[in-house]
């Protein structure tokens, strides 16, 4: 367009009514190079974005890898601690039962491995 507006204004300055081969072919090399820079802009333009998007995606999957490698921790930890509380559970169930068997009849057991022994095993 910027070129057809020089070769316009030189026709009307000249007076002449016909459009020589070297305008023609500025014209036509200028039209080119213009196309060129526009695609070659636009290339750089949607390369930079697909490099941004790329980049995006590799932070969220690192993002899900290291969320799943925590959660997965924490669930382990979970799984130890709720097996850890059973174990508890059962053996004060165990040590209620020997005392409300043994509290009127015979005397408590108070030998420092007759409940820790039990709890050890459990574990």
């Amino acid at each position: 367009a910027k070129y057809d507006d020089e070769i316009t204004n030189k026709l009307a300055k000249d007076g002449s009514t016909s459009i020589n081969d070297g305008d023609i072919f500025s014209q036509v090399l200028g039209s080119v190079k213009i196309a060129r820079l526009e695609r070659f802009g636009a290339t750089r333009k949607a390369d930079r974005r697909e490099g941004m998007e790329r980049m995006r995606q590799e932070m969220k999957s690192k993002m899900e890898e290291r969320i799943n490698k925590v959660t997965a921790h924490y669930e382990a930890k979970c799984d130890s601690l709720q097996a850890k509380c059973g174990a508890m559970q059962i053996l004060s169930e165990q040590v209620i039962r020997q005392l409300n068997c043994s509290s009127s009849t015979q005397p408590l057991d108070h030998s420092p491995n007759s409940f820790e022994h039990e709890f050890e095993y459990l574990c």
